[in-house]
């Protein structure tokens, strides 16, 4: 399947380190969360 990856440490550090390089090519969206509010003091 497509989008599936297997549930172990070495799938996730991959997919970890494809991600991050995409972040410095500037080719991942920032993560927005739009469903929690940050309360300050």
């Amino acid at each position: 399947m497509i989008g599936i990856i297997p549930n172990t440490a070495a799938a996730y550090r991959k997919l970890s380190a494809h991600l991050a390089e995409a972040r410095r090519r500037g080719d991942f969206p920032d993560l927005i969360d739009a469903v929690r509010k940050i309360h300050s003091p």
